[in-house]
């Protein structure tokens, strides 16, 4: 992987976080769009007690994958709160 691959890729990671940011903070501070204590409600994420997920978790998860399925059509992703996704790449 090239110099300007990485740059490339920190410009995105960048852009992406200033994208979710007003999400994450809602959520933080429980206002705006995750107002509501149902959003906050922590659902055990494969069976797992100790590991759990909220709506705002999986929001901004959507959100970065998405974007990066855009910009990076052949890259395969993995994120905390889903699945890794198969195949090659």
């Amino acid at each position: 992987m090239s110099a300007d691959e990485l740059k490339e890729y920190l410009a995105t990671a960048i852009e992406l976080a200033k994208e979710v940011g007003p999400a994450f903070k809602d959520g933080f501070w429980r206002k705006g769009r995750f107002s509501n204590t149902s959003d906050f409600a922590a659902e055990d994420k494969l069976g797992n007690e100790a590991d759990c997920v909220t709506a705002v978790d999986r929001y901004i998860e959507k959100t970065i994958f998405a974007r990066l399925r855009q910009i990076y059509p052949h890259h395969k992703l993995v994120g905390e709160e889903s699945t890794a996704e198969s195949g090659n790449g």
